[in-house]
């Protein structure tokens, strides 16, 4: 083969291999544009943006000429020049290759929506790029905040119910403690955190104890009236209500007990058992005592019905 055919072919391979490149390009722009997230293509030293997709146009109400003519600065109020070259530092470095963070995205409204950006660098025949793939989370962060609100409200009951609360992991050791508990055995949260159960458990109730745990773990509630002890050695009777806490999967990875001290109840229970059990010996040996005179007096009766006729 001479010189000049192989030049030819090599020429004709090159210009289909632009071409086949060019057809990629084209069609990988154009997926991009198909998607519902915001993807943008911004120069490296000028930071103009090269490529916006009708994704982040309509999430940002600009048209395609109009962000051309913008940089992220222009959409991104919560950076300052000097703050966003600190923040892209580490990809400019290759100190990492991707970098995600969340800020706000400015409308053309100037209303705000908060935003998560996956950035990073890479090489194109002209020059160094940025590509960002920017998450709208809206709902996320809404969601995010009715979970804060409910555990706020949650941890605001669980500190002012006058019943005692705690919680416990696999293991039975202390993770949640509410000043109720503090009351009933004398322990502050900090004091108990992560120490076990049979702190407040006296020995030979740790039998039944036990039992309870295994049903616990297996999944089940259950309920229990038992002695415990407290920080001063005192011993008390606590109701408890056990539930097990699990997994969207239904796996167990912790309990939550709540308990009320019962001690004086059970005293005055005791006592008016007691009472109800001296009351009903007296009305014994009263009935018997009743039942015994009566005998007597027929007794009594009979004697005198005999000493009548004996006269006769």
């Amino acid at each position: 083969m001479d010189k000049k055919k192989r030049t030819n072919i090599i020429a004709n391979k090159s210009k289909k291999i632009v071409n086949i490149n060019k057809l990629k390009i084209e069609n990988w722009l154009e997926l991009l544009d198909k998607s519902l997230n915001e993807i943008y293509i911004f120069d490296k030293e000028t930071l103009f943006f090269e490529y916006v997709n009708f994704g982040a146009q309509k999430n940002l109400g600009y048209s395609q000429e109009q962000l051309l003519k913008m940089t992220p600065l222009d959409i991104k109020p919560e950076f300052t020049l000097t703050s966003f070259h600190s923040l892209i530092r580490p990809l400019v470095g290759h100190k990492k290759k991707v970098l995600v963070f969340q800020t706000v995205h400015k409308r053309a409204d100037g209303t705000l929506y908060p935003i998560e950006v996956h950035l990073q660098l890479f090489k194109q025949d002209e020059g160094m790029k940025f590509l960002a793939f920017v998450l709208n989370i809206t709902e996320r962060k809404k969601v995010e905040e009715e979970l804060r609100e409910s555990e706020s409200n949650a941890s605001f009951n669980i500190q002012h119910m006058p019943v005692g609360m705690i919680q416990w992991d696999k293991s039975f050791q202390v993770v949640r403690w509410n000043p109720a508990a503090e009351k009933i055995f004398g322990y502050t949260e900090k004091g108990v955190m992560g120490k076990h159960a049979r702190l407040i458990i006296p020995e030979e109730v740790q039998p039944h104890v036990d039992e309870i745990w295994r049903h616990l773990l297996a999944g089940e509630i259950n309920q229990s009236i038992n002695d415990n002890i407290t920080k001063d050695g005192r011993r008390i009777t606590c109701d408890w209500h056990n539930a097990p806490l699990k997994t969207l999967d239904g796996k167990v990875y912790g309990v939550v007990s709540m308990m009320l001290d019962v001690t004086e109840q059970k005293k005055r229970e005791k006592e008016l058992s007691d009472r109800a059990l001296e009351s009903e010996k007296i009305t014994h040996i009263m009935v018997d005592r009743e039942l015994r005179m009566v005998e007597l007096k027929k007794i009594i009766k009979e004697l005198e019905s005999k000493l009548i006729k004996a006269k006769k």
